[in-house]
């Protein structure tokens, strides 16, 4: 029973788009542009990869090197990544609530 928003909400659509992507593939093959997006892609998502994981253990070592305030600064400046995407989607699903809840009592005031 658990895995049963697991099955519904992600491998039923995963599936679905990938067989039409491989009726796509046998219809009309992969462009040349595709692929070179794909490697672009690819190539540009390695690099922010090696160069996020590269700022974090300058920032780790450094804060095993140095425990003045000032490092702990950078270490919570360095941590608003984790912090920001949950705070931009809480929002986000704030602001759509409140707009549906308005509409809500518009509605049952007239």
């Amino acid at each position: 029973m658990g895995l049963l928003p697991v099955l519904l909400g992600f491998l039923v659509r995963a599936l679905h788009l990938g067989i039409e992507a491989w009726k796509r593939f046998q219809f009309a093959g992969l462009s040349d542009r595709l692929v070179l997006e794909a490697r672009n892609t690819f190539v540009l998502s390695a690099a922010a990869t090696a160069a996020v994981l590269i700022c974090g253990l300058v920032v780790a070592y450094a804060a095993r090197l140095f425990l003045q305030q000032g490092m702990r600064i950078v270490q919570r400046t360095a941590s608003l990544g984790y912090a920001m995407p949950g705070t931009n989607l809480a929002l986000g699903i704030l602001i759509a609530t409140a707009g549906v809840d308005c509409w809500i009592s518009r509605s049952a005031k007239r």
